[in-house]
């Protein structure tokens, strides 16, 4: 199915600001180092010059993305480059290093995990753009050299190798989260603006790897916000809409067909009885933001009363729960419609149109009717457990902020 996903089935993407936050833990961590000091030599005429170069490092910032390369900036927050008679200084010197973004795999405890990372391990990559702030402290002829040293420095004494951004662990992966065990990979990142943008890890679990674009989009993960879980609407539909309805019609989950297609939508293949009504359709389907609902059936009532129904109802997604133990449900965003509802007693028959109550019995019958088909049973929650196989690095603990269903379903996180 393609949808907002691209035809990928989840997506886990980190706004810059989250990298950002990755890079200012594996600081403190000690996997990047703060500070740094090499020694090198080049040659200055018939002569060979040594170099020596220390300096400490200030923030690390994503800048910007282009599909699986990263653009890293690195400002210098003091140092010296010293040679011959002369003594430059560093600070506010940048480099700019542009890295791949990588998907890799460990072994781990009960199985493989599988990481988004940023590589260093390119010297060629590595750029100073603004070695004119020493320009006018050396002899012109010695700045290639000069910026060779100061690359080198770079790759030799702070690049710190790779940092890994987001995992998924497999040993997670029960059997009643094998639709996320991830089959193939792929990672993009996209810049939304200057120092804003998302980077992502893609993963084919059910269907094939697409040869399609990246999914990621302005939206993917929302100003302001950490990072999201996207989900593909098939996904959705089998693991959570399906569910659902099968659970609110009380009927097997087989019973439930999903349609393929943008939008997608389900049907159910049997009637279902729940308690005193029978629904002979019933129809779902996600589009434009919201998950609707729509049956047809019979009810019995007191007194020997039938009411034969059309309803509709219209929902959307939100999170609730304990930070530590997220869930997501669905909400009725309005009043159910009754269209075509006919009443049949003993002595008459009346049709009742979603404006036409004529009488209090009548409208008691057909809210009767309301609070017995799944519309108004499909608010059960949903617990989200199957976020606990996602790692994401930064030290702190994150939790679904809100829901949206944007054809998908989409999940976004901020720091608890």
């Amino acid at each position: 199915m393609s949808d907002f996903t691209q035809g990928w089935d989840a997506v886990l993407a980190l706004a810059f600001s989250a990298v950002n936050e990755t890079f200012t833990d594996a600081i403190k961590a000690g996997l990047i180092p703060k500070s740094g000091q090499h020694s090198y030599t080049f040659a200055a005429g018939s002569d060979d010059t040594d170099v020596n170069v220390s300096a400490s490092v200030g923030p690390w910032r994503v800048v910007e993305a282009h599909g699986a390369k990263v653009v890293v900036q690195i400002i210098l927050t003091g140092g010296s480059l010293v040679y011959d008679k002369y003594t430059v200084d560093l600070t506010r010197l940048d480099y700019k290093v542009t890295v791949p973004l990588v998907y890799d795999e460990m072994e781990g405890d009960g199985g493989p995990n599988y990481m988004l990372t940023l590589d260093f391990d390119d010297k060629e990559t590595i750029a100073v753009p603004n070695m004119s702030l020493i320009a006018s402290q050396v002899p012109r002829n010695d700045l290639m050299a000069l910026n060779a040293a100061l690359t080198d420095f770079f790759f030799d004494a702070l690049s710190g190798g790779a940092v890994d951004l987001v995992r998924v662990d497999s040993a997670v992966l029960g059997e009643g989260r094998k639709w996320l065990a991830p089959k193939a990979f792929s990672c993009s990142g996209m810049t939304r603006a200057a120092g804003d943008g998302a980077l992502a890890l893609l993963i084919s679990t059910v269907n094939p790897p697409p040869r399609s674009a990246s999914p990621l989009g302005e939206d993917s993960v929302p100003a302001g916000m950490r990072c999201a879980f996207i989900l593909s609407n098939e996904l959705l539909a089998k693991c959570f809409v399906v569910p659902a309805f099968a659970k609110a019609l009380n009927i097997p989950i087989k019973n439930v067909n999903v349609r393929p297609g943008r939008p997608w939508a389900m049907e159910i293949t049997n009637p279902a009885v729940v308690e005193n009504a029978t629904v002979h359709k019933a129809r779902a389907v996600v589009s434009k933001g919201e998950l609707r609902v729509a049956m047809t059936g019979v009810a019995k009532f007191w007194g020997g009363a039938t009411i034969a129904f059309d309803i509709t109802a219209t929902y959307d997604v939100v999170v609730g729960g304990d930070p530590s133990a997220p869930k997501i449900a669905f909400r009725r965003l309005t009043r159910d419609h009754a269209h075509k509802i006919q009443v049949s007693t003993a002595s008459k028959a009346v049709t009742l149109g979603s404006t036409g109550l004529q009488t209090s019995r009548a409208e008691e019958l057909m809210i009767a009717v309301m609070n017995l088909v799944a519309p108004q049973r499909l608010g059960n929650p949903f617990a989200l457990d199957f976020m606990t196989a996602v790692k994401w690095p930064f030290g702190r603990r994150v939790a679904p902020k809100f829901a949206k269903l944007p054809d998908a379903l989409q999940l976004i996180f901020d720091p608890v």
